[in-house]
């Protein structure tokens, strides 16, 4: 199973976001997120995009690089209509994300969502990452939340010096 199309829209009276995820097998999962959750995805988001920059150049190109990717993104993604899926594992009923966490093993990543009495899990490829980006980020500023738009560049200090995630990096002074 991998996923086919996501889609995000603000409940207002709710304030709340439905995020829709289809997939290939043709099952829809419909999620209740809410402000904090989408802030968080959004960070694991970044976080990913910078590891994987990070391990391909040095930390402060990397983080310029990651975001220059992230804008690229968010001024070329073009929005389809969704196209609804015939199951409803879940139910017809979207179910609230308690909590979130996306594992990064060998270049492919692991969207694990809690839900009441569930865990889904969803594999990612680094586009599908940056693309729920986009859309959270898109359906955020919509919804008027004031979320922070620092992107990747945000949290470089911090990931620069988690080892576990940037084991053997190493930084270079740039010269110009």
């Amino acid at each position: 199973m991998s996923i086919k199309q996501h889609n995000a829209s603000y409940v207002a009276e709710e304030d709340r976001v439905v995020l829709r995820i289809t997939t290939t097998d043709d099952n829809e999962y419909r999620l209740l997120l809410t402000r904090t959750m989408v802030k968080d995805l959004l960070g694991l988001v970044r976080h990913v995009q910078l590891a994987q920059a990070v391990r391909q150049h040095p930390a402060p190109l990397g983080a310029e690089i990651a975001e220059f990717k992230q804008q690229v993104q968010l001024n070329n993604t073009r929005f389809a209509e969704f196209e609804p899926a015939s199951r409803l594992p879940l139910g017809d009923q979207p179910l609230m994300v308690r909590k979130a966490g996306i594992h990064s093993e060998g270049g492919s990543h692991v969207l694990e969502l809690n839900l009441p009495g569930k865990l889904l899990k969803l594999p990612l490829t680094d586009e599908l990452t940056t693309q729920i980006g986009v859309v959270l980020h898109t359906i955020a500023s919509h919804a008027q939340w004031d979320l922070p738009t620092g992107g990747v560049q945000a949290g470089v200090e911090e990931a620069a010096s988690s080892p576990a995630l940037f084991t053997g990096t190493t930084t270079h002074k740039l010269l110009h």
